[in-house]
């Protein structure tokens, strides 16, 4: 089938997100800040006009100073879909598809210090993110291809790239560079079928029954670091590494004189 190049091209009208953030409560020891805004858009593509979801958030985040300069900290951030969920699917994801009216976007809690740096433990930005953070920008360029956004929730919470999940991460400063370094703690494990159209659970009772088509995967944790060189305001030079590898099995099917 031939695509014409017309067919490809998507006008984007955009509602400039307000951003604000509003210091709700105080004192000498705490303070509680919230923050977002609503993006929404107009996309037409292939022929079709609809108000879409752009990155609503709403989020919440707290401080409280501690004995010897350290400080307690959390956030808490939610997307928020201020337009309803949509069945329409652009591969270019300038859209956030998202049936719930709020979902999970960070979630993490810690402790800083200004000497000793700061620990954080929950979803947060992975340090891979601190690489490429400079290329998600969907109005510019977006950073899909750098390995941010990857398997589930389009989030990279699977392996860390981007709001990972179940992150303990250490960051600091020394002179003009900035490190992270952190562990993804989680145990995971799934099936996948050499089948189109077949649910998780069916899959899962193929590889039960031992058919040849169905492998068990699992995606334990995961390690990643990262540097960055602030050589001037204007510029500055990061590296970063993220690991993690699966162990496919598949079933046995043993030869026909070996079964019993």
């Amino acid at each position: 089938m031939n695509i014409k190049l017309a067919a490809l091209f998507s006008a984007l009208i955009v509602a400039a997100p307000t951003v604000f953030a509003v210091e709700l409560y105080k004192d000498d020891t705490n303070a509680l800040n919230v923050g977002g805004y609503v993006d929404v858009r107009v996309i037409n593509t292939q022929g079709q006009t609809e108000v879409v979801n752009g990155t609503s958030r709403i989020n919440f985040s707290f401080e409280r100073k501690l004995k010897n300069d350290w400080m307690a900290l959390a956030l808490v951030e939610w997307g928020v879909n201020p337009v309803g969920s949509s069945d329409i699917v652009y591969n270019n994801r300038f859209e956030s598809i998202q049936d719930e009216f709020l979902y999970n976007r960070l979630g993490y809690a810690g402790l800083s210090h200004e000497k000793y740096g700061q620990l954080t433990i929950g979803k947060q930005w992975g340090a891979w993110y601190d690489v490429v953070y400079a290329t998600n920008n969907s109005f510019v360029w977006d950073g899909n291809a750098a390995g941010v956004y990857t398997y589930n929730k389009d989030d990279g919470a699977v392996n860390g790239t981007g709001r990972g999940d179940k992150l303990v991460q250490y960051r600091n400063s020394y002179k003009e560079f900035d490190f992270t370094i952190q562990a993804q703690l989680k145990n995971d494990d799934f099936y996948t079928c050499d089948i189109t159209d077949i649910s998780q659970s069916q899959c899962q009772t193929l590889w039960e029954s031992g058919d040849s088509a169905a492998q068990r995967v699992e995606f334990n944790s995961t390690f990643g670091s990262a540097v960055t060189y602030n050589v001037t305001k204007m510029l500055t030079l990061t590296a970063g590494v993220n690991r993690g590898e699966f162990d496919l099995t598949f079933v046995m099917v043993l030869p026909a004189q070996l079964r019993t």
